[in-house]
Order: C-alpha cells, then structure tokens, then sequence
C-alpha cells in the first residue's frame, strides 16, 4: 500500500486538552490495512511548535510486528522511536529519543510498520504533546 494519509494529518490535529503553560495535547485513531514497512501518516503538528512528548500504539495480535515513529520529513521516520516491538493488545509505545523537536514547518507524525504483515485492519493511535510560541 505505501503511505496512508489520515484525515487529521491534512489539517493541524484535533486538540483534545490545553493548560494554561500553553502545552497542546493532540490525539487520533485511524483504522487501515497495512503491510509490512507501509507508513501512516496520523496527525500534523503546526509549524513553530515544540513537540515534548508522544506516544503511538497499534491493537493487534500480530506477533513480531515493530513500529516506529518521527515525521514524514526525509530522514526523520523513526526520530522519535526506532523500531520497538509492538506489544500485543493496545499498549502505547512512548517517544524516546529526538525530544524536545522544534517544527520548522508543518510537520505530520508518521508511523512505519515493520517486522511482519499486520494482516487485516488494524487499529493504529498517536498522542503528541507540543508547545506553541
């Protein structure tokens, strides 16, 4: 299949809760088809943000299935998490390097399936936690 765009990576994330520091939590679930090393672009983050945090999940049973997450921008498909085995169920698998990332366009958060096809559709989910200016 390739890339996948969801429809909260063409338009900035739906945010879901902000606190008075100005921190924006953004969050989506989108259900799709997948094989293995296609990519799902799940949510946009706006140009000028500060991302602080993240975390992307899959529910599935699929053993040996890895995912890994960053932004569509060349090079960064796996700046936030390498490739980490994806647990069974829906656990979420926290951002663990690349942080705090300074956008310095729109960036979208994308996800790469990797290890073994998914098979049928799946369940993938994104939070991304950022700051604006």
């Amino acid at each position: 299949m390739g890339n996948v765009v969801g429809p909260k990576a063409k338009d900035n994330a739906a945010v879901i809760a902000s606190d008075a520091g100005n921190a924006i939590v953004a969050f989506d679930q989108y259900q799709v088809d997948l094989a293995q090393n296609d990519t799902l672009d799940i949510l946009k983050v706006p140009a000028g943000a500060t991302i602080i945090d993240g975390w992307v999940a899959v529910d599935t049973d699929v053993a040996l299935l890895t995912l890994a997450a960053g932004t569509s921008e060349s090079g960064e498909g796996s700046a936030f998490l390498a490739a980490e085995a994806a647990a069974t169920g829906k656990v979420p698998h926290r951002f663990s390097a690349g942080l705090p990332y300074v956008c310095g366009g729109d960036r979208t958060i994308r996800i790469t399936v990797g290890g073994a096809n998914p098979g049928a559709t799946v369940k993938f989910s994104a939070m991304v936690k950022y700051l604006l200016p």
